[in-house]
């Protein structure tokens, strides 16, 4: 979305088409062998790509040539409950015993982008055969740092009786799948306590890497047995930057120098290692952002392109320092550090924005809140609320002197903020004595309600 070019009374926003529209993928949960007195079931909601909307049209069709079938894919009860459900279920009777049945269906986005997806169900010349699916999509994106949970669940229909899911043995398999070769991992196995559910803990597949997990459920009455599988595949997590501290900050010349620190970084595949372990390469880059002086040392940083000095030979180095120059004052620098996994190819950054401060310029700390509301937790009308934060100053002047105000955002009546704002309202710092001496006042805000 991108804002109107023309703003007044009657602007808004305008949406524009997605140069790259996405493609719906389809997930579908289903059997795919079933009993000829038995029923199918079609579950398409794990599709994912309407962003976040309903589909525009979807579509079930076969390719089995048959009236009674076509009639019911057809009819306005069946694509109605279709379209409401992402749901379908097909009756045994209108499938012809002993043959393949192939399902389509086609679903279609709100920007006219459509996929389709084929479905196979083999009805067996049996009355009492098992069937067994998966719940939810049967093709999967699961990153390594999640835990992998897959519900499954069999039945057996009779021609003359009511379904069952009684008498059930399930065996889970997990094979490593790369081009046609398939591998059983025999040390990936599910630590569930319920023997129809598969749950692997967080960290058990490799990242980058395409799985069948293979559900096998053996009848042991008929000592019939049925398998259904469901593709995951372990899309690479991305490399974390982690600077430590704020991502603003200022610099003044009693400060002199500020340590930019990226070394608690870590590869998102393999969070327990160190930067070293996890072979995560850094680059720093700084780039001069505001320039507000215009006395002749301004030149230099120009020059530099940098507000500051980082040393080039530490810009590969999970850390730099930023040193305060003769060229710094009034400057803002963007600092940029660039973190990759070689072997992979992924790169994240992170920027900091640096301010060379005039010697002069207060900085403002924020110590803390009670209630803490910094995780984004809330307080209520009749909670006490109250900020603590901390002035620092200097200056080379003795009679310098700074005052502080607090003011609150939603504005509130004046005889409510006059009640709200305890102390202080305004805060005199006291005058220095010496060059260069750094003062430090607290300040408190205190809100009744």
């Amino acid at each position: 979305m991108y804002p109107s070019s023309e703003r007044g009374a009657g602007s808004g926003i305008r949406v524009v088409a997605s140069t790259s529209p996405r493609v719906p993928v389809i997930g579908i949960s289903g059997e795919t062998t079933v009993g000829m007195c038995d029923v199918v079931h079609m579950d398409f909601s794990g599709s994912s790509g309407s962003g976040g909307r309903p589909w525009t049209s979807i579509a079930l069709t076969a390719s089995t040539e048959s009236a009674t079938l076509d009639a019911l894919l057809s009819s306005a009860q069946f694509r109605s409950g279709l379209a409401s459900t992402l749901t379908a279920t097909v009756p045994g009777s209108v499938l012809a015993p002993g043959e393949e049945h192939a399902f389509t269906v086609t679903l279609c986005n709100f920007m006219d982008m459509c996929s389709s997806q084929f479905h196979r169900v083999m009805v067996m010349l049996a009355d009492e055969f098992p069937m067994a699916r998966t719940l939810g999509a049967d093709v999967r994106d699961v990153s390594v740092g999640q835990a992998v949970s897959i519900q499954g669940e069999a039945r057996i229909a009779l021609c003359s009786g009511l379904p069952t899911s009684q008498g059930f043995a399930y065996v889970w398999t997990v094979l490593s799948v790369e081009g046609q070769i398939k591998t059983e991992q025999t040390h990936l196995r599910s630590v569930s306590s319920m023997a129809s559910r598969f749950w692997l803990p967080a960290f058990s597949l490799a990242a980058d890497t395409n799985y069948e997990v293979v559900l096998t459920a053996i009848h042991s009455s008929s000592s019939h047995a049925v398998a259904t599988r469901v593709r995951l595949y372990t899309p690479r997590a991305p490399v974390q930057v982690v600077i430590d501290g704020e991502l603003e900050r200022s610099i003044r010349p009693n400060t002199e120098f500020l340590r930019l620190d990226a070394s608690s970084s870590y590869d998102g595949d393999e969070p327990d290692l160190g930067h070293t372990e996890a072979g995560l390469v850094f680059a720093w880059d700084c780039e001069l952002v505001v320039a507000e002086n215009d006395f002749e040392p301004m030149a230099r940083a120009q020059e530099e392109g940098c507000g500051v000095k980082i040393k080039l030979a530490t810009r590969r180095d999970a850390f730099v320092t930023a040193v305060y120059t003769d060229w710094s004052h009034g400057t803002t620098s963007r600092v940029t550090v660039s973190v990759s996994h070689i072997a992979s190819g992924r790169v994240s950054s992170k920027t900091i924005l640096l301010h060379a401060e005039s010697d002069r310029h207060p900085v403002v700390k924020l110590l803390g809140t009670t209630p803490d509301v910094t995780s984004g937790r809330k307080v209520n009308t009749q909670t006490k609320f109250s900020i603590r934060a901390n002035v620092d100053y200097s200056s080379a002047d003795p009679f310098d002197a700074g005052a502080c105000l607090w003011s609150v955002s939603p504005a509130l009546p004046g005889a409510a903020l006059s009640a709200a704002v305890r102390t202080p309202l305004s805060t005199g710092l006291p005058a220095l004595a010496s060059p260069n001496a750094t003062g430090s006042v607290p300040i408190n805000f205190v809100m009744d309600r």
